[in-house]
Parts: structure tokens; sequence; C-alpha cells
């Protein structure tokens, strides 16, 4: 097994974590009340995850698609569930979008970067 990381351009960010099955967070917040990024990543990118729901913010943060794991059971029953069932069909809007209706107008009346999260 090797394991190698590389930095994604943004654009590139979102199809390959969508060209995977299965997000994994084994995320356990130290205070208790932080919530993982990459849930959301692979909520904006379709992707069912399977993530640590020993945490209530955690928990209650799973889509309805998603599945919790405590345990090795769960973590075991929770994967073969994700990956029998039929892929989601993602009809949120994209980042883009999301940022120009939701964050642009927040920053732009603060004087911040309201270009969105290419940079544009």
């Amino acid at each position: 097994l090797q394991v190698v990381w590389r930095w994604l351009p943004a654009a590139d960010f979102r199809p390959t974590l969508a060209a995977a099955d299965v997000g994994l967070c084994a995320h356990r917040p130290a205070g208790g009340v932080d919530f993982p990024i990459k849930l959301t990543d692979y909520r904006g990118a379709g992707l069912p995850s399977l993530a640590w729901a020993g945490d209530p913010v955690i928990a209650e943060g799973l889509a309805a698609h998603d599945r919790g794991f405590v345990d090795p059971a769960s973590f075991a029953a929770g994967l073969a569930a994700l990956l029998a069932a039929p892929r989601p069909v993602w009809a949120g809007p994209t980042w883009a979008q999301a940022w120009a209706a939701e964050v642009a107008p927040l920053l732009s009346a603060g004087g911040g970067r309201a270009g969105g999260p290419s940079g544009s």
C-alpha cells in the first residue's frame, strides 16, 4: 500500500471527490463543537460519507444519505450500506453558485474579497 498526497487545483477538487465511492471521516473533535469541513466537501461533490458519529455535532450534521459509526461493527455496516446503495444525485447549487448567492453579498457589504473561492 502506498499513499501519495497531492495538492489539487480548485477546479479538480470536486470532480476528484465525486469519482470516489464513499468519503471517510474519522475526525473526532477535541472541543466538541467543531464540524469537519471534509464532510461539507463530500456533500458538495455529491459523495455519500461514513463519519464518526460519537459526537452530537457531527451526528446531527450528517445528510440523509450519509452513515455514522461509533465502533467497528457500525463502521462495517455503514460502509456496506453505502457501497450497496445507489448514489444520490446532487440537486443543489454548485459551489460557485452558492458562494455568489450566500457569501459574496456578505463580503461585499463588509469590504472583503467577494470574488469567490477560485479568486475570480
